[in-house]
């Protein structure tokens, strides 16, 4: 819901290709980022959610969606 509110173009998109959020999502938030992003960025995120709680993974996922829409 959150990809289909914030990232219309990119929900249709994923729509198109027939590509539900779990082909990409599930290995973000169970590896919480590992090898998807610079280490020190993971260090980072996992200080945040320690601090924030686990909201963050959703809004760490949607600014990765959004940075990388155009491709």
């Amino acid at each position: 819901h959150l990809v289909r509110d914030k990232l219309p173009r990119l929900f249709a998109h994923f729509q198109q290709q027939n590509m539900v959020p779990a082909t990409y999502a599930t290995r973000w938030f169970l590896m919480m980022f590992i090898g998807q992003v610079p280490f020190y960025v993971v260090l980072r995120i996992w200080d945040i959610f320690l601090a924030e709680g686990n909201y963050i993974m959703f809004c760490i996922a949607l600014a990765l969606l959004q940075l990388h829409q155009s491709e």
